[in-house]
């Protein structure tokens, strides 16, 4: 029982567990929302007005982290006092600025939507309208959390910088569940608010890393480092404005069809799923390790670690791309056959949720890809691969929506610019930059996580179709079960091939649950 609560205690299984219970939360809201409204103009304006905030709230909150820590821990290594007056310097600025944009939202939603939604009749354009001018300050309120989550991280309280989503969600699923009655879809724009001041004032729990220390421009000048800080910030915008143009496009062409921007939207949410969960722990707990890595060795120790991290992508989202394709029509009717969400939609969104799963791994690699990137200070040329990334993808569309449907051919035209940019990342992150050599080994391996892939899907086929056969996705209880059951055989028996093949990923996973390691050493292993 002791070793129990100790493993429970652990860093890595405290934040991946709240942030799977986050994502569980954000799945209960938009599953509520589809029940409440289908996929109709309504939820397809929600989506679209509530993509704005959202999207900026979420690019300003990574480019701020992803820009501060490193400076931030470089600058306390030397002295704490120097840190505190780093921290009030550059929130000043900041929350300025995010109020600007704010407000710029507010008295521009109606010239923005017009140009990202020109599909939109004049209702449901109104209708968007005052949806995000509802939600714009979720804009200020999300980005000020981030600079508090950017501390806490730094000073080893990840567990409580990881909570905010968790919270931002509970706030918004409980605007869902008792208000949407009265408010109808207005209630989840205030819910959006208001999960966005939670989530910044659940940051505050635990913030008293500056106690006893003064404030004092004697010891240290912030606006030395500021230009550093701003540089890196600006330029990892400029990498996440061109990722959220390619939905942002993708929903360009989706406004003409109705329901189609919510059919794209819920099959986009579900193959982020586990990706999410990936990139909170690396957002947590290992990016913080390649900053210190990387102040401390840019050699031989840090590359290794970065070719570990392609690895690891590669071991673990390559099998779970392979679930979701084969299990999408399950997972579909499992989360949204229920309300206003009919077969043929749930049919349409299965479609988007296998096509879009197609990425996965790529998704992946470019979210490796740009952290190295950044740790480098190379994030001028991978904004180079995105530009091209968007060019094919755009490209894609206008040709396959001439001879396909609009769900389909969009969320093939994703996977397809997706996965012809990750092998490009591959060759230049891992080829030019880490000075990776390609050789036998590493396509051994590739063939190796290949062939147990293979077996563990034709297991995920057979079982399919045989729960089909005795009538287990009739009804949403067997279908949970069914979905569960497969699921955890999968898993099953790609580690236990894994073992076979003696696939070294499997050390990472004993040193991330292993009772004893701490994350010291899994920095070490790493």
């Amino acid at each position: 029982m002791k070793h129990i609560f100790e493993f429970l205690k652990k860093p890595i299984v405290l934040i991946g567990a709240v942030i799977i219970l986050g994502k569980f939360l954000g799945y209960f809201v938009d599953l509520f929302i589809a029940i409440k409204f289908g996929a109709s103009r309504i939820t397809d304006a929600f989506i679209a007005a509530r993509a704005i905030p959202l999207r900026i709230e979420s690019i300003v909150s990574w480019a701020l982290y992803s820009a501060f820590v490193p400076v931030y821990i470089a600058v306390r290594k030397y002295r704490k006092e120097d840190g505190l007056i780093l921290f009030m310097s550059f929130s000043k600025v900041v929350l300025l600025w995010l109020l600007g944009v704010s407000l710029a939202v507010v008295f521009g939603a109606e010239s923005i939507l017009r140009f990202l939604v020109p599909g939109f009749d004049y209702q449901s354009l109104s209708l968007a309208v005052v949806l995000l001018r509802v939600m714009s300050f979720a804009i200020l309120f999300g980005g000020a959390a981030a600079i508090l989550q950017s501390v806490n991280t730094s000073h080893n309280n990840k567990t409580i910088a990881s909570c905010s989503q968790p919270l931002n969600n509970f706030v918004v699923l409980f605007f869902v569940l008792f208000l949407t009655y009265f408010w109808g879809i207005y209630a989840i724009a205030v819910g959006v608010l208001a999960g966005a001041f939670s989530k910044m004032a659940g940051q505050l729990v635990s913030f008293d890393h500056f106690k006893g220390i003064s404030h004092s421009q004697k010891h240290f000048e912030a606006k030395s480092q500021m230009p550093e800080i701003w540089k890196s910030f600006i330029m990892i915008v400029a990498v996440l404005l061109v990722m959220e143009s390619i939905m942002a496009i993708t929903r360009i062409f989706a406004s003409h069809y109705s329901g189609a921007i919510s059919i794209l939207n819920y099959g986009y949410i579900v193959i982020q799923a586990p990706l999410l969960v990936i990139e909170g722990l690396t957002f947590y707990i290992y990016y913080p390790i390649m900053v210190e890595h990387s102040i401390l060795d840019n050699n031989g120790r840090f590359k290794e670690m970065i070719i570990r991290f392609f690895r690891i992508m590669i071991f673990v989202l390559i099998p779970v791309s392979v679930l979701i394709f084969l299990l999408s029509g399950l997972i579909s009717r499992v989360l949204f056959l229920h309300g206003k969400f009919d077969w043929s939609t749930a049919d349409q969104t299965a479609q988007a949720i296998a096509l879009f799963s197609l990425g996965l791994t790529g998704l992946g690699i470019e979210a490796v890809s740009l952290r190295t990137a950044i740790v480098l200070k190379r994030t001028a040329m991978y904004l180079c691969f995105l530009i091209f990334r968007l060019f094919v993808n755009c490209i894609l569309m206008f040709i396959l929506l001439k001879y396909l449907t609009p769900v389909v051919a969009l969320s093939v035209s994703f996977s397809i610019a997706l996965l012809l940019n990750t092998v490009l990342l591959t060759y230049y992150f891992l080829g030019k930059v880490i000075d990776y050599k390609f050789n036998t080994e590493f396509f051994f391996y590739l063939f190796k996580v290949a062939i147990i892939t293979l077996i563990s899907g034709f297991c995920v086929f057979l079982l399919r179709y045989y729960f089909e056969y005795l009538g287990l996705f009739n009804g949403f209880s067997r279908r949970i079960f069914s979905l569960l059951f497969i699921s955890l055989i999968a898993g099953i028996v790609y580690l236990l091939l894994s073992v076979l093949f003696k696939l070294k990923e499997l050390k990472l996973l004993k040193s991330l649950f292993g009772i004893k390691t701490t994350s010291t050493q899994i920095g070490e292993w790493l």
